[in-house]
C-alpha cells in the first residue's frame, strides 16, 4: 500500500498509510475498533477502492483494475473471515468445494483437492458433517480449508480468525496459521483484537490509530514502545 487513504461513508478510515508485506511474514494488525484495521483487508481485495494511494498485490497494481480483471488478482489470495462465514445448507465438503466448482473444475480434481486440504486442517472426517455439527474451533479451520481450496495462495488474510474461541482452540487456529506460512510460504496479514494470539504467530506488528500507522515493528519493540496509545492498548489487551 502506497500512501493510501480511505472515506466511508463520508468519515476518513485510513489516512496516507505506506506498508509492504513480504512473503514468509506474518503481520498482525493491531487497533481499537473502528481504526480501520478491516478496511485494510478489504482494500487488498478490492471489495472498495481508495480515494487516493495505489496497492499492490503480487507486484500487480490492482486499485483501479476494472471488475472483470480482479477474478485474476483475487485468485491469489485466501480469506478467512470472522466467525467462518460458511453455507449452512453445505456439507464441509461442498464449502470447501464451492469456490472450484465456481470455477469449472472437474468433479475429480475437485474431490482430490478438497480431501487433500481437509486432510491438510486435520479434518479429514468432517467431510460429510454440517456446518451446525462443528465446533467453532473446527468451523474456523473450515473457513481456512475454503481459502486454501480455491487457489494456492501468495496472500492470506485473517480476520479475527480466533474471535470468540476458547484458548486452546484459538492456539490449534495459530498453529495451522505458522503451518501455512513455513509449508506454502504465502504472505500473511491477521487482523485481531487478541494481542495473547498476535504474539504466537506474528513475525511483525502494526498499530493503527484513527486510520493511521502509529507503530510498525517487531513484538519486543512493540513491549518497550513508548507511545501513550500502545502502553495503554498492551495492557489491556493482555488483561
Amino acid at each position: 500500500m502506497d500512501h493510501v487513504s480511505c472515506t466511508l461513508g463520508g468519515k476518513p478510515v485510513l489516512r496516507d498509510i505506506s506498508l509492504a508485506v513480504q512473503e514468509d511474514e506474518i503481520l498482525a494488525i493491531l487497533g481499537a475498533s473502528g481504526s480501520g484495521k478491516t478496511t485494510i483487508l478489504r482494500l487488498i481485495l478490492a471489495l472498495i477502492r481508495p480515494d487516493s494511494g495505489q496497492i499492490f498485490v503480487d507486484g500487480e497494481e490492482i486499485s483501479r483494475l476494472p471488475e472483470r480483471k480482479l477474478m485474476r488478482v483475487r485468485q491469489k489470495i485466501g480469506m478467512v473471515f470472522q466467525e467462518g462465514a460458511l453455507f449452512d445448507s453445505l456439507t464441509v465438503g461442498e464449502n470447501v468445494a464451492f469456490p472450484l466448482r465456481e470455477a469449472g473444475i472437474s468433479e475429480e480434481a475437485v474431490e482430490e483437492r478438497v480431501r487433500k486440504i481437509l486432510g491438510f486442517v486435520n479434518l479429514a472426517e468432517t467431510i460429510d458433517m454440517m456446518p451446525e455439527e462443528l465446533s467453532g474451533g473446527m468451523k474456523r479451520r473450515v473457513a481456512i480449508a475454503r481459502a486454501l481450496a480455491a487457489c494456492d495462495p501468495r496472500v492470506m488474510l485473517y480476520d479475527e480468525p480466533t474471535v470468540g474461541l476458547d484458548p486452546i482452540t484459538s492456539h490449534s487456529i495459530c498453529e495451522l496459521i505458522i503451518r501455512l506460512r513455513e509449508i506454502h510460504k504465502v504472505c500473511s496479514i491477521m487482523v485481531t483484537h487478541s494481542l495473547n494470539d498476535a504474539f504466537k504467530v506474528a513475525t511483525r506488528f502494526l498499530v493503527l490509530k484513527e486510520g493511521r500507522i502509529i507503530f510498525d515493528g517487531t513484538g519486543e519493540e512493540l513491549k518497550s514502545a513508548q507511545d501513550p496509545f500502545i502502553q495503554k492498548f498492551y495492557q489491556w489487551s493482555l488483561r
